[in-house]
């Protein structure tokens, strides 16, 4: 009875050896959308999991952020959109803009967040390359995410607002946690 034991657990072995050498699964598309939900649902509890020890949080606006601030911005709101990429992404505007199609979000939003035409997609697109660049330090091969929120009573100007969060992967951590987020509405800051 214990050398079919001794068999099995020997070829168990073989078979984990075999497979070790094959890459790990990618887990960042998951620590957005688990990031995301729980930014959804206002849970620090389910949030802390996903950032790294040393998370840095700035916000559009000022400098400073943290997450006490980013829980309180999206308190009220509902998620858009979770994206996730490795950068530099090729159509991040584009797939912003698909999910405003569909957002319950008022018409003059979704209009103003479409893609006109071929030119105008390939501005959006270079812009949000851009974005992620000055905003998280991103470079070639991180991992970055947007996360996208409405908010109907916004707590920073009382009235609705969209909300973007990016995030940065932290490269040194094999279970893809979340290294570095910058939250706010641009929209609202390059119209001052």
């Amino acid at each position: 009875m214990r050398l079919p034991i001794v068999i099995l657990a020997v070829l168990f072995a073989l078979a984990q050896k075999a497979g070790g050498d094959a890459p790990a699964p990618d887990n960042w598309p998951k620590t957005v959308e688990t990031f995301a939900n729980a930014l959804g649902d206002s849970d620090p509890g389910a949030l802390l999991p996903v950032l790294s020890d040393d998370v840095a949080i700035t916000t559009f606006d000022t400098k400073h952020g943290d997450a006490v601030r980013l829980l309180a911005r999206t308190r009220k709101g509902a998620v858009i959109k979770s994206l996730s990429y490795v950068h530099a992404p090729e159509n991040m505007a584009g797939d912003v803009a698909e999910a405003f199609t569909g957002a319950e979000v008022p018409e003059e939003l979704k209009r103003k967040m479409a893609i006109r035409d071929e030119a105008h997609g390939r501005r959006a697109n270079r812009t949000a390359v851009t974005w992620l660049a000055e905003s998280l330090g991103a470079k070639q091969g991180d991992k970055v995410g947007v996360v996208i929120f409405w908010c109907e009573n916004s707590p920073n100007n009382g009235g609705p607002e969209v909300i973007f969060i990016l995030v940065k992967g932290d490269a040194q951590s094999e279970f893809g946690k979340v290294k570095a987020i910058c939250f706010g509405n641009p929209v609202a800051r390059a119209g001052k």
